[in-house]
This record gives structure tokens, sequence and C-alpha cells, in this order.
């Protein structure tokens, strides 16, 4: 679906597992859709995951969640205002795939903005594999479990004006990557 708006939805209590291995409550595909002061909370897995091109998630929060908050990959996608915290309550390995966001494979031109990542047991705001393009700023990651933010084995990142504090592994953390700025 392209030029979708979803405005003011609450979900809580989503089993996404029952009907697919690793879903997410709310998935975007599709170009150029709005997601706006959506709360998704408690599911079993991920609250939401942003795939395909240009989507715009503002003001919303994605919390509580078994494994993450969010994931995704793709093009152009903004991700505006919005919280993934005290997500992996299921205990998933923090390693492969849990905590707050984990975007993975090939996701560029994102913009992360405003963003709060606390309190998850894994890493707060992850980028992994053939990334570009990616902006994180004005973002806070706090009380994580691992790494506040992480960008690894991509390129051309740029993570500015963010606060990272009291999580157990780095503040910041930049592995395999060329061209990134700090």
């Amino acid at each position: 679906v392209d030029y979708l708006m979803i405005a003011g939805f609450r979900m809580r209590y989503s089993n996404t597992s029952a009907q697919q291995y690793r879903g997410a409550a709310m998935s975007l595909e599709g170009s150029h859709c709005l997601v706006e002061k959506v709360d998704i909370s408690y599911t079993d897995y991920r609250g939401i995951t942003v795939n395909g091109s240009n989507h715009m998630v503002v003001n919303s929060t994605f919390n509580h969640n078994g494994n993450s908050g969010m994931g995704g990959k793709g093009w152009g996608h903004n991700i505006i205002n919005c919280e993934t915290s005290y997500n992996n309550y299921r205990y998933w390995d923090p390693y492969w795939a849990a905590g707050g966001m984990k975007i993975i494979p090939s996701a560029h031109n994102w913009v992360v903005s405003g963003h709060v990542a606390a309190h998850n047991r894994g890493i707060g705001i992850w980028f992994d594999e053939r990334c570009s393009g990616v902006l994180i700023q004005n973002s806070v990651a706090h009380n994580n479990d691992l790494t506040g933010i992480e960008y690894e084995v991509s390129e051309r990142g740029i993570i500015v004006n963010n606060i990272a504090y009291d999580n157990r592994g780095h503040g910041i953390f930049v592995s395999d990557c060329s061209d990134t700025l700090v």
C-alpha cells in the first residue's frame, strides 16, 4: 500500500508469533506512508517493521515488546520523535537482534531524530550490514543492557548531537564502517 496514513492508533498484547515467525504487530511495506501518534506495546516479538521506501513514523512509541520495538530496511525512511524502550522482555539473544531498534540489512538514507531508546535488554539504536547515508541525531540512548547507539558493517553514517549514558556497553559504537562521522 502506498500513501497510507495511520494516526492515533493504540495496540496491546499482539501475538504475531502465532501467525508468522518473528513477525511485527505493524508492518509497513510500499511507499510514502505516515504513522503518527501510534503506540504499540506488549507484543510477543516486535512492535513495528518499516520496509519499503519513504515512510515517516512520527511521535510514536514501541515499548515493552518481546524482542524489539522496531525493525526494518529500505530507503528514505524518517523516524522522528519516537521511543523504543523496555524491549526484549522475552530475553532473545541481544547480540543477534533485540532491544530498542535493529535495522538490518540495507537501510539507505534513513533519518532517526529525537529518538529515545532506554532500558532495553540489548542495544538501543542499531543499524547493521550494508547501510548507508544514515543520520542519527538529537536522540537519547540510556540504561540499555548493551550499546546505546551502534552502527556496523556500513558506510556514510552521521551520528551527531546525541546523548548516550549509563549503558552497560559503549555509549556509541562504530564497527567496520567507512566514511562515518561521530
